[in-house]
């Protein structure tokens, strides 16, 4: 299954659902995903991806250089 299909069967298409996904796989909810939290938080809703894969997205995402994903 591909990554939007999956988000989309949880309503995470909308910034709303999309915080609401994030907010389920930030373990240690700081706000910010880590490639650990991106991996396995995407693995648990059904989405899995490799790591390199993961680490790709998380690249494409991390603006800061921060080598996470904030929200």
């Amino acid at each position: 299954m591909d990554i939007k299909e999956t988000l989309a069967k949880r309503g995470a298409l909308s910034i709303r659902g999309l915080g609401q996904v994030f907010k389920q796989i930030d373990a240690n909810k700081n706000k910010n995903l880590d490639l650990s939290e991106l991996e396995s938080g995407l693995s648990a809703i059904g989405v899995n991806l490799n790591t390199a894969q993961c680490q790709a997205l998380l690249e494409h995402f991390d603006k800061d250089g921060s080598k996470t994903v904030n929200f």
